[in-house]
Formats: C-alpha cells, sequence, structure tokens
C-alpha cells in the first residue's frame, strides 16, 4: 500500500506541473494570434477586448498586431486634431474681420509699412493697431435730391429791386429831372385855376353888385 501511494504521487505532480507548462506557454500565443487572426476592416476596432495596432511597415505591408514595431506606422492611431484658429493664422485683410470668434489686433510698428503688419492677439508697446484706427477720410455730406444739403440752411430767396428812370443803382436818393419838370407844370396849373376861379368870382359878385343897384 505504501508504494501505491508514492507512486500515485509523482504522476499527479506531473500532470499538475505539465497543465501549468501548457496554459504558460499557449496563452500568451493565443493572444498574440487574435490580433494577428483580423482582417484590415476590423484591426482597429476594438474586438472582445482587444486593442489591435494595424501596422505599416517600410514596405507599405499591412499587418495587424498588439503592438507596432519599430519603423512601423499604426494607422489605427487618429490623425491629429486641426490646428486650432488662432491671430497668427490670419492675413492683414482677414485679421480685422475674422469669422473664428476671434478678437485680433494688426499691429503695426512705429515707421513701418502695411505690408510689415502682423496679426496677433495683443500689440506690443509702442505698435499701432490698425483694427482700431479711426479712418482719415473725411465722409461725404449727403446731399438731397435738389442739390443742397440736409443740413444747410435754406438762403432767402432775393426780390428784383425796382428800379425807376433815373435813379442810380446805388444807396441813396439822386435827381429825378422829369420828376422836377413835372413838379413845376403841376404847381403852375394850380396857380392858374386858383388864379382863373378868383377872378370868376369876383366878376360873378361885382355883377351881382350892379344888379342889385
Amino acid at each position: 500500500m505504501a508504494q501505491a501511494t508514492n507512486s500515485g504521487t509523482p504522476s499527479l505532480l506531473f500532470c499538475i506541473a505539465a497543465v501549468a507548462v501548457f496554459v504558460l506557454v499557449s496563452f500568451p500565443a493565443a493572444r498574440s494570434q487574435e490580433c494577428s487572426d483580423l482582417t484590415a476592416d476590423n484591426c482597429c476596432n476594438i474586438t472582445d477586448g482587444l486593442n489591435c495596432s494595424f501596422c505599416k511597415d517600410a514596405d507599405a505591408n499591412m499587418t495587424c498586431k498588439t503592438t507596432c514595431e519599430d519603423g512601423e506606422t499604426d494607422t489605427c492611431i487618429a490623425p491629429p486634431a486641426p490646428i486650432a484658429m488662432t491671430c497668427a493664422n490670419l492675413t492683414a485683410d482677414t485679421c480685422c474681420n475674422s469669422t473664428q470668434g476671434l478678437n485680433c489686433s494688426l499691429c503695426q510698428k512705429p515707421g513701418g509699412t502695411a505690408a510689415e503688419d502682423s496679426c496677433q492677439d495683443v500689440c506690443e508697446s509702442g505698435e499701432t493697431d490698425q483694427c482700431r484706427v479711426e479712418p482719415t477720410t473725411t465722409p461725404s455730406t449727403p446731399t438731397t435730391p435738389n442739390g443742397t444739403s440736409p443740413t444747410s440752411t435754406p438762403s432767402p430767396a432775393t426780390t428784383p429791386s425796382s428800379t425807376t428812370p433815373g435813379s442810380s443803382g446805388g444807396s441813396g436818393q439822386s435827381f429825378d429831372g422829369a420828376s422836377f419838370v413835372g413838379g413845376i407844370i403841376l404847381s403852375l396849373g394850380i396857380v392858374a385855376i386858383v388864379f382863373f376861379g378868383l377872378k370868376f368870382y369876383k366878376s360873378r359878385k361885382d355883377q351881382n353888385y350892379h344888379t342889385l343897384s
């Protein structure tokens, strides 16, 4: 009975050791084979908890592996994110009118030219922000259909001055010969009427006197 027990124990230990060796040897191999069994369509997709790499070597050969080797490119890695738009990416024409939600400054150095302007977040000391400079041109004044400015006061209409014959265009009074001669004739006419009127009145009075006597 003792010999049977002793012979059974080594056999059991051998079986356990064989199973352990098989697991240790075959398990890593099975894990590495899973990525290599995947096709190009599903290599980059995580399946069954795997995270494989679709590796491209220098000869453009593509292989699905657990990890790419040195010199190989992992095409499963997402392309880099687009570069964020900054003021430095804008040109002088679009710096002040950015549609990217940026508040940029078109900076000009002292004595510099427009070709040397640079688009920055904030201008440095001594630089002029061309986006904040007021235009120097004077805006034209709008005109109404009749050609006058809406803010201008219309000038009063000038009436033609009435001139009498013989009068000069200057200010003040001047001698008018026709009026003078007319005044003399009018005066002589009045005197004649008064004279003949008195004479007629006196003759009538004398006639009435002789009749009564």
